[in-house]
Formats: C-alpha cells, structure tokens, sequence
C-alpha cells in the first residue's frame, strides 16, 4: 500500500542540481544516437539557437539569405563584390596610367622641340610619331624622376629621426628644428620670388634653381609649421595649468584646423607647380644637350653624296658644290658633298653639314628629282 505523503511529484527549484541531465540526439540515417553531457537551455528562445548557428535550427526564424540568381540580379540590385573589385582595380590602374602617358608625351614633346630647334629645326616639321615623343620623353625622365625618389628616401629618413627624439621627449631639440626649418623654407621661397619676378635671373641661371627653390621651400615651409605644431600640442599636455589647457584648447580649435587644412593645400599646390616647372626646365635643358651631342657627332656619321637637278642657293658652310658634266639633257647636273643626314620625315631629307657652327643651317631636301649616296 502506497504511503501518502504530503508533497507533490513536480520537482521544486530547491529539489533541482546542477548536474547535466544526459541528451539524446537523433542520429543520421543509419547510425547510432549520441548522448551529450551538457545541458541545453531554452530559456533563450530562437533567437540564441539562430545564434549558434547548429544544424538543428530549421525553425521559421533561422536566418537563411536568399540566393540570388544571376539572371535577376539587375532587378534584385545584387552587384558581384569580385566583378567590383575589378572595375575598381581597374580604374585604379587606368588613372595613374593615363596620367604618366601625358607626363611622358608632353615632356617627350619639350626635350624633342629643343633638341631640333638646336638645329634650327621646328618640331611641327618632323611629324614625328606619338611613339618616338614617348621614347624621348622616357629618355628625358630618368635624371628627375631618379632625384625625385632620393629626395623622398632622404626625407623619410629625416622624419623617421625626428619621431624618434618625439619618443625620447626631446621636444626642445625638435622645436629648435622647426625654427630652422622655416627659416630656410623663408629664405628658398624668397630666392624663388626673386626668380620669379625677374625673369633674366631665371633664365641665366641653371636650369630648374627657380624651381626647386619654390618647391623645396614650400615643403620645408609645411613640414616647420607642422614640427612646431606638433611641439605645441606635446608641451601644452604635460600640464593641467589654465595656460596650457588654452593654448591646447586653441591648437585643437576648428579655426585653426580649418588653416591648417589650408597651409596643406597651398603647400601641396605650391610643390607640385615647382616640381612641374622644373621637370620642364630640365626637359628643355636635356633636349639642348643632347642636340650639342648628335652635332658634336656628326662627323662619325655616314656621309652623304646628294645629286639634284637643280642648283641648291644658301649653301650652308662646309658644304661643296661640284656641277657635273651635262651629258644627253641628264637629269642630275650638281652634286653636293659633306652633308650628313640628321633625320628622315613624310618623304623629306633634314640635312645638315658634317661639322656643325653656329652660321650652319639645316637643308630641307624631298625626295622627288633626287638621288642620294650614303658612303661610311
């Protein structure tokens, strides 16, 4: 006989333990069932199992993302991120691209038009190709391109050293570097003004002084306001005095980070102007140069025999006319001797005397009623 007792079945809060109460997974088809040793808790409701993200959360409220058929992806707004990615990567690569080609044309275009005119010969005459004025602007480019990323190793190197005393909290010596720095950014940007100003000065000087003076001092001019702003901020923080906290207060304002914005476009403007202005002096500088060496080598070039018709008038020194015998009405009647053959162009000959001077001219020839020898 079963005693009554004054309790009910249903367990109390008191009467539970905290040992893990041993759960049953259904198994997969075929194998055996899996007994965990955990407790698992429902008090979370879905939205903790949509959490855990298990296999068993197939409730209505488990977050399952539509696939989007290719098909429907220009009426859904679906956009690929891999095809993006490309079109990004790819404009990326088309920009600076296609800026290094205008580079590379126009400063082909200003050390090719010196390199002529040495000659007394203009550009527009040759009809040279987009092709050649590239190669020649590819030629022109080496020296500054060359000056310019010494320039940025050495400045890196510079404020790699002046973070290093900011660490080491030698504010004074930095400060002190930021009054020399502008300084001799004041004293750059005057000698450009100068240059500037008076364009004699500019033009007797060596090519790209002007220049670089302008582009220089700008970035010394932004990098000592920048020293001894950064020097401001770090000495104004040591202390909590009304002074300092006004001056930091003052540093931090939206005025004065508004000018700041402001120096740093300038300087910006101001650096990229110079290092135009002096890649397109030295341009023009190497185009000179280099039409002093093709005429120091003229006389290593294959001579020219030219034979014509009729009389060429303004000869140019050093070069010799014979008039041959006239045998049957010929066709050839003179012949000019020590020429050398200084281009090619659209069916015409640009040719120029084997030793160069400056009363020298160059002699534009075509092809028809000609003949030409060429002898080493």
């Amino acid at each position: 006989m079963t005693a009554a007792t004054g309790r009910s079945d249903t367990p109390t809060p008191s009467d539970r333990t905290d040992d893990p109460v041993p759960i049953t997974r259904a198994a997969p088809p075929g194998g055996e069932s899996i007994t965990t040793g955990r407790r698992e808790s429902t008090a979370a409701g879905p939205a903790a199992t949509e959490r855990t993200g298990s296999p068993e959360s197939t409730g209505p409220e488990t977050d399952q993302r539509p696939v989007v058929p290719k098909s429907e992806e220009h009426k859904t707004g679906y956009r690929d991120p891999s095809m993006w990615n490309r079109v990004e990567k790819l404009v990326g690569f088309i920009g600076p691209t296609t800026v290094l080609t205008a580079l590379l044309f126009y400063f082909g275009y200003v050390a090719t038009r010196a390199r002529f005119l040495y000659f007394g010969v203009a550009l527009d005459l040759l009809d040279l190709s987009t092709q050649d004025i590239l190669l020649y602007g590819v030629e022109a480019l080496y020296v500054p391109v060359t000056a310019l990323f010494l320039a940025l190793l050495v400045a890196v190197t510079g404020h790699a050293m002046i973070g290093g005393l900011l660490a080491l909290e030698h504010r004074g010596i930095v400060g002190w570097l930021g009054v020399a720095t502008l300084l001799a950014s004041v004293l750059l940007l005057a000698r450009a003004v100068i240059g500037i100003v008076l364009p004699r000065i500019s033009e007797a000087e060596f090519p790209g002084v002007t220049p670089l003076c302008l582009t220089i001092g700008a970035a010394l001019f932004g990098y000592g306001l920048w020293l001894l702003r950064r020097v401001g901020l770090l000495w104004a923080e040591q202390a909590e005095d009304r002074r300092r906290r006004a001056i930091r207060n003052w540093l931090g304002s939206r005025s004065v980070v508004f000018l700041w914005r402001l120096i740093g476009v300038a300087v910006s403007a101001l650096m990229i102007a110079g290092l135009f202005w002096a890649t397109n002096s030295f341009a023009n500088a190497y185009g000179k140069g280099r039409g002093h060496e093709d005429a120091q080598g003229l006389p290593e070039r294959p001579a020219v025999l030219l034979y014509t018709s009729e009389r060429i008038v303004d000869l140019p020194p050093g070069v010799t006319e014979t008039q041959l015998p006239a045998e049957d009405e010929a066709l050839v009647r003179y012949r000019y001797d020590g020429l050398r053959l200084l281009l090619e162009s659209e069916g015409r000959l640009f040719l120029v005397p084997s030793h160069w001077t400056d009363d020298s001219a160059c002699l534009v020839i075509p092809y028809e009623g000609v003949s030409l020898r060429t002898d080493p």
